[in-house]
C-alpha cells in the first residue's frame, strides 16, 4: 500500500513539475493524501504538514484553504491556522485581512479573528474589489466599503455576475444589471459602464461586448464606449476590419469605421483561407481579402474555389478559383490572373472515377489535368490550359492511373458510343471499339464487345471468354 501511495505521489510531482516548466511556477508544498486525510509534502515527497484534513487546496499567497470536520479554515506553510475552522464555508482575502463568511444562507465579512465587519445579513455579497463589495438583501442592492459602511443603494432590479474581460493587459470583472427589463453593465465597485437600455448584452471578445436591442446588434467596449450602434442585422470583426450587415446588404469598414469598398454587396461567404471572402454584388461574384482588399472584382457569373472540385488541393493553384463569364469557364488565381482561359462553353459530370466532379473536374489525383468540353467535344487540358487529350471525344474519364477511358460518338443505330483508352500524354493506346470498359487496375480492363465479355491490357492483348454473355 505504501508503494502504491508513493507511486501516486511521484505521478503528482511529475505532473506539477511539468506545470512548472510551462508556467514558471514553483509548488513548494504539494497535497499529500494518507488514507482518507490530506496534508502537504515537499517536492521530494517528505511530509511537511501531517495529513489531518478532509480536503485541501494548493497554497496561494502563502496560505491554503483546508476542510476539517466539515468546517473551512486557512493555514500557513507551517500548518498553523490563519483562519480558524468555525464556519462551513469561508473565503480569505489576505490582502485585506478579511474573510467572506457563508452561514445558513447568509453572507458577510469578518476580520481574521471573526470580528464582524460586514454583518451576515445579506443574501449575497460579491468578492472584494478596490475596497468595496456589493451586497444583496431581498431585492435591493448596496455598495458597501470594507468597514461595513453603506456607500449607496444601487438603483437596479437585478444584479448578477457577468464576465471577466481583458482590456489591454488588464483583466476586468463586469456585472450585468437590469432595470425596467433593460440590461446594462457595472463594475464591481458599482460604477455604471453601460447604461440599462439594451435587451441583452453578451461578451464578444477581449473587452468588447455585443449589444442587442429590437432585434438588432451593435458593439461596445467594456468601458461603455459604443463602437457600433445596435442597428445592424449581423456583424463580425476580423483582422481589425468590421464586416456589418444591414437590410441584407454587407459593408466593410476599417478600424476608423471608414468604408473600404465604395459599394455594398449582397452576400459574404468565408473562403478556405482565413483572410479571404467570396462576395456577391448584383448577381456577380468576386473575392475580398482582409490583407489586400478587393483581389477579384465582382464580375464573374460563377466563382468557386478550385479545392472544392477535388479531394486534394490543386498543385498549380492552391487557392485558385473556377470562374465563368457568359457561360464560358476558366480558372484564375487569387489575384485574378488567368490560369486557364475563360473559353470553355461548359463542362460535364465525370461518372466513372469521381461522382463528385461537376463543372470543371480534375482528371487526376494531383490536379495537373482538368476535364473540360469545347465545342461539344470532351478533352483534357493541363494547368496552363494546354490541350493534352484532344477535344474529339464524346466523354473522357479521369486518370486514376496513367491511363484514362475515352468514348467516341455513337454510330447510327447504336445506343452509345465505343470506348477506348488514352495514356497520360493523351495518346490512344486502345482504339475505341468496346461497348463498355471497366478499369481493374495495373493496366488491366474488363470489356464487352459485340455481346462478348473478356479482359484486355493496355498493350492490346485481349482475353475473351465467349461462353460468358
Amino acid at each position: 500500500m505504501k508503494n502504491f501511495f508513493r507511486r501516486i505521489l511521484n505521478l503528482i510531482i511529475c505532473f506539477f513539475s511539468f506545470i512548472n516548466i510551462l508556467y514558471g511556477q514553483t509548488f513548494e508544498l504539494i497535497p499529500f493524501r494518507k488514507d482518507s486525510l490530506f496534508g502537504f509534502a515537499d517536492s521530494k515527497g517528505k511530509i511537511v504538514i501531517e495529513p489531518r484534513y478532509d480536503r485541501v487546496d494548493f497554497f496561494s499567497k502563502n496560505v491554503a484553504r483546508v476542510s476539517i470536520n466539515g468546517l473551512t479554515a486557512y493555514i500557513n506553510k507551517t500548518g498553523e491556522f490563519i483562519i480558524q475552522p468555525k464556519y462551513t464555508y469561508v473565503e480569505y482575502f489576505p490582502e485585506y485581512k478579511m474573510v467572506k463568511i457563508i452561514s445558513r444562507d447568509s453572507f458577510g465579512y469578518t476580520d481574521e479573528s471573526y470580528n464582524v465587519l460586514i454583518p451576515l445579513i445579506y443574501d449575497y455579497v460579491t468578492d472584494i474589489k478596490d475596497g468595496y463589495v456589493i451586497g444583496q438583501k431581498q431585492n435591493e442592492y448596496f455598495l458597501i466599503d470594507i468597514k461595513g459602511k453603506w456607500i449607496k443603494k444601487l438603483p437596479y432590479d437585478l444584479i448578477y455576475l457577468g464576465n471577466t474581460v481583458k482590456e489591454g493587459a488588464v483583466f476586468k470583472e463586469l456585472m450585468y444589471v437590469k432595470k425596467n427589463d433593460k440590461m446594462g453593465c457595472i463594475s464591481k465597485t458599482g460604477e455604471e459602464l453601460i447604461p440599462t437600455k439594451y435587451d441583452n448584452i453578451q461578451i464578444y471578445r477581449n473587452d468588447t461586448l455585443t449589444l442587442f436591442t429590437n432585434g438588432r446588434m451593435g458593439l461596445s467596449k467594456s468601458s461603455g464606449k459604443e463602437i457600433l450602434a445596435p442597428v445592424y442585422d449581423n456583424f463580425f470583426i476580423q483582422d481589425k476590419l468590421f464586416f456589418i450587415e444591414k437590410n441584407s446588404k454587407w459593408t466593410i469598414l476599417d478600424h476608423n469605421f471608414k468604408k473600404i469598398l465604395p459599394f455594398e454587396f449582397d452576400t459574404l461567404t468565408s473562403a478556405s483561407t482565413n483572410d479571404k471572402f467570396i462576395i456577391r454584388k448584383d448577381g456577380k461574384y468576386g473575392v475580398f481579402s482582409t490583407k489586400t482588399y478587393l483581389d477579384i472584382p465582382p464580375i464573374y457569373q460563377t466563382l468557386r474555389e478550385v479545392e472544392l472540385f477535388h479531394k486534394k488541393p490543386c498543385t498549380f493553384a492552391p487557392h485558385g478559383f473556377l470562374v465563368s463569364m457568359d457561360s464560358l469557364y476558366g480558372v484564375v488565381d487569387t489575384l485574378n490572373n488567368i490560369l486557364i482561359p475563360i473559353k470553355y462553353p461548359f463542362t460535364f459530370k465525370n461518372k466513372f472515377d469521381n461522382p463528385n466532379y461537376s463543372m470543371f473536374g480534375w482528371a487526376d489525383t494531383l490536379g495537373n489535368r482538368m476535364l473540360a468540353k469545347l465545342n461539344g467535344r470532351a478533352g483534357v487540358i493541363d494547368s496552363n490550359g494546354k490541350e493534352i487529350v484532344p477535344f474529339i471525344y464524346y466523354a473522357v474519364g479521369g486518370f486514376k492511373t496513367n491511363y484514362s477511358m475515352v468514348q467516341i460518338d455513337a454510330e447510327p443505330g447504336e445506343i452509345s458510343g465505343k470506348w477506348g483508352i488514352v495514356n497520360y500524354s493523351g495518346k490512344e493506346v486502345l482504339r475505341p471499339k468496346y461497348d463498355s470498359i471497366r478499369d481493374l487496375g495495373n493496366g488491366f480492363y474488363e470489356v464487352h464487345i459485340n455481346q462478348r465479355f473478356g479482359y484486355v491490357t493496355v498493350d492490346g492483348v485481349e482475353f475473351f471468354d465467349d461462353s460468358k454473355k
